[in-house]
């Protein structure tokens, strides 16, 4: 049985706090039910950010209809982590009082059958948005613990409050005691923080506001389309670090409490059409875009995640790259090859694969990635005819043996793939796939960042300050940074996402990047910048080299992006 220490329960009929009847009452909710929860880490507005266990839970059962407490709980929660004895949590709870507590997902059971039992709908009342949202909903979605419907919408008393007493906002419980006359609250927890939200809850019952109205929690969700989302002002956030096969549920797993606007995901594609390990996304408004602004550093399965605050505009530049592919893409499904022998041809992988799914249209389906002189990069593509011939190819030969090499597998795109295409493929190839993919040659060769070719008009700069951005970048051209092509400016940073100092940019002409290269030996800053002029394939090389441990260039249209992990590192 669980070990719960009550302070009290089931306090029958209690009577109202204060005089008079209800003059309105509430027409949805039989019931409001006012929550707390306290952590072992941080309290107040704060908490949650640090992701510690959930300890305590209090709540109270208010009756609508009569103004009165019909019930009131305090449960202790055992955390998931080891406690040492006599450790004093921040809220002020000692460990050696939860030691023999159930955890959390036994107390949350008991908790839902409690509320399956009131006879009447009801509503949670919590004093601000970090009790459900912040704490709750994040802990329970790492458990994978189904919580009822019930714990999708709440009133969050502080909003509440404004709309009852418009003329005197409040931040805390204490702003809101004080307008109402009532005993000056200190740092309160648990069931005192309960009961003080139940007597607040009770005076705006006896004063006439009408709980009616509650906010809604997004449930986690596979996907959010692809319409172009409303955003508003202070409303976008950026993800770095993300897993490179990261999907949107991922996404909305890691915000989980939180509401992502419609087609409000957008991941990150660099210049050859991988994913960079970055994701922006449009919260429904500037409150939730602050309450994710608390999730930096949280974890997303094994790997932590950075948040930024970011904007329309950089929302926006990210969607565009991370649009759909062009053409009938319904049927095709691309597996991307890592660690491929050099000398193997087309027909090796499509024996590699026979046992366990065809390739479409045999070696014709095969892309091998090549530099721009012949040479195998390494990493190749396989297109398949459905999804479950695409995941049957994944489970069988994934870290199996080709020519004596093992190959990596990872779940590709076919909007990955055209880029590549366009980069590394020749005309011939180019044409051999349009016909696969259902678009046409021009289609596929496309126009994404730097283009390929023998013509010297891009310049690489070496010995950059680690901490320069793209706009200084374009600042130290001068006078030439109006040459510089749309999309031409590439920062290079390595597998650890750390700048490595260089940096590549295409200008307009080949006379152009002549003259950029008489910048050589120019200052940025305190330090002198080496600048050389080469090719779009000398930078194509650049790109596709793995064995330097450089990471793939995202390109920069004055508002800047990098990308993290080198070309043949997804995963």
């Amino acid at each position: 049985p669980i070990a719960m220490r009550f302070l009290s329960f089931h306090v029958h009929r209690r009577l109202g706090l204060w005089a008079g009847a209800t003059r309105r009452m509430a027409k949805s909710y039989h019931y409001l039910v006012p929550l707390a929860l306290s952590t072992s880490g941080k309290t107040g507005a704060d908490m949650g950010s640090d992701e510690s266990d959930i300890v305590l839970m209090a709540w109270e059962v208010i009756n609508v209809a009569k103004n009165q407490v019909e019930a009131m709980e305090q449960v202790y929660v055992r955390p998931n982590t080891t406690l040492q004895v006599g450790t004093v949590f921040p809220c002020g709870l000692s460990s050696d009082l939860i030691q023999n507590s159930g955890q959390l997902s036994q107390v949350l059971l008991q908790f839902q059958s409690v509320l399956a039992k009131l006879h009447g709908s009801f509503s949670f009342v919590t004093s601000d948005a970090t009790t459900l949202r912040q704490c709750l909903h994040p802990h329970t979605t790492k458990m994978a613990f189904k919580l009822s419907e019930s714990f999708y919408s709440y009133f969050n008393l502080t909003n509440e409050f404004t709309k009852a007493f418009p003329q005197n906002p409040v931040s805390s419980l204490q702003d809101m005691c004080g307008y109402l006359g009532m005993e000056s609250l200190g740092q309160i927890h648990g069931l005192q923080e309960a009961k003080a939200l139940g007597d607040i809850t009770q005076k705006m019952l006896s004063q006439g506001h009408v709980f009616s109205e509650p906010e809604t929690i997004q449930p986690v969700q596979t996907s959010f389309g692809t319409s172009v989302p409303t955003i508003l002002p202070e409303s976008v956030v950026r993800l770095r670090g993300l897993p490179y096969q990261a999907s949107q549920e991922d996404i909305s797993r890691f915000l989980c409490g939180l509401n992502i606007a419609s087609g409000g995901v957008a991941f990150g594609i660099n210049t050859v059409g991988r994913r960079t390990g970055e994701a922006m996304v449009v919260l429904e408004n500037e409150e939730m875009a602050n309450l994710a602004l608390k999730r930096d550093k949280h974890y997303l399965d094994q790997r932590f995640i950075d948040v930024f605050k970011s904007s329309a505009d950089e929302f926006m530049k990210c969607s565009e790259s991370d649009k759909p592919a062009v053409g009938n893409t319904s049927n095709v499904f691309v597996v991307r090859m890592q660690g491929l022998p050099y000398r193997a041809t087309e027909g090796d992988i499509v024996d590699f694969f026979v046992e366990a799914a065809p390739v479409v249209n045999g070696s014709e389906g095969v892309l091998i990635v090549r530099y721009p002189n012949g040479r195998a990069s390494g990493d190749g593509f396989a297109l398949f005819g459905s999804e479950k011939e695409m995941e049957a190819a994944m489970d069988k030969k994934n870290k199996q043996h080709m020519l004596q090499r093992y190959i990596e597998l990872f779940r590709s795109s076919v909007k990955e793939f055209q880029l590549v295409l366009s980069r590394s493929g020749s005309t011939d190839v180019q044409k051999q796939f349009s016909s696969i993919l259902g678009v046409s040659e021009m289609e596929v060769q496309g126009s994404y960042g730097i283009a390929k070719g023998s013509e010297r008009n891009c310049v690489k700069l070496r010995g950059l300050p680690w901490a320069t951005t793209p706009e200084q970048v374009i600042e130290f051209f001068g006078e030439l940074k109006s040459e510089i092509a749309e999309r031409g400016v590439h920062m290079v940073v390595n597998a650890q996402d750390r700048p490595t100092g260089e940096c590549f940019v295409q200008l307009k002409s080949t006379a152009s990047a002549a003259k950029a290269a008489r910048l050589d030996k120019q200052y940025l800053g305190s330090r002198y910048i080496e600048v050389f002029q080469c090719s779009g394939d000398e930078v194509t090389h650049a790109i596709l080299d793995t064995s330097g441990g450089r990471a793939p260039m995202a390109p920069f249209n004055f508002s800047g992006g990098r990308s993290r992990r080198p070309f043949g590192g997804m995963g």
